[in-house]
């Protein structure tokens, strides 16, 4: 089974004064970085990075290890909302890889999600492939990371604005899975305030 990843970068940032994904997490960790490094600790292939035009890409993991294991695609109308990088990536993922099961679809600002979690989706969609997404939950509604079946890629590209999958994930009938994540894997940074409390989470995390 082969399923992709997803990493949408290319927000604007603008409650942080743009450039979020090179905001400091922890000395030499840049908040972009932390959750595109849990996507290349698991199995998914390929890793398809999402960034913005004239984003420097200095947050991007640079050791060797991880030469070739994702690949940045420039989202043009990144403005336009999270639909379009969504869209940019996952043409990506289809060009490079047209077999893929499903793509995991992961947010750049949610640096505390870990590996492991990302493994129990994967776990999710092995025990049942008739699902059409997996998403996470912490006791409310759906959160990212959201897994989704090859069955909804047709539905996610069609997507406009800044809603990206949400309103699926409302639909009638979906068949929608759903795994654990803690509160704080679900952190969301889309102001400072935000990272301040997510810095001292990814302080704390052993």
């Amino acid at each position: 089974m082969r399923v992709a990843g997803l990493y949408l970068a290319a927000g604007r940032g603008s409650r942080m004064g743009g450039g979020k994904p090179s905001a400091e997490l922890a000395p030499g960790m840049p908040l972009g970085r932390a959750g595109l490094l849990a996507l290349l600790a698991t199995e998914l292939d390929p890793v398809i990075v999402a960034v913005r035009e004239g984003d420097s890409l200095a947050w991007l993991p640079d050791d060797d290890k991880y030469a070739g294991r994702f690949v940045p695609v420039v989202c043009p109308e990144a403005d336009k909302g999270l639909a379009h990088s969504l869209r940019a990536a996952l043409d990506e993922a289809l060009r490079l890889a047209p077999g893929i099961e499903a793509a995991v679809v992961a947010l750049a600002d949610q640096p505390m999600v870990a590996a492991s979690d990302i493994q129990r989706y994967l776990d999710a969609f092995r025990e049942d492939t008739g699902l059409e997404a997996i998403a996470g939950s912490c006791g409310g509604p759906p959160v990212p990371p959201v897994l989704w079946s090859r069955l909804k890629f047709e539905s996610l590209a069609r997507l406009a604005g800044d809603t990206g999958g949400r309103s699926l994930l409302r639909e009638p009938g979906l068949r929608l899975g759903k795994v654990p994540l803690s509160a704080n894997a679900a952190i969301d940074v889309d102001t400072l305030g935000d990272l301040a409390f997510a810095c001292r989470m990814w302080t704390n995390t052993p």
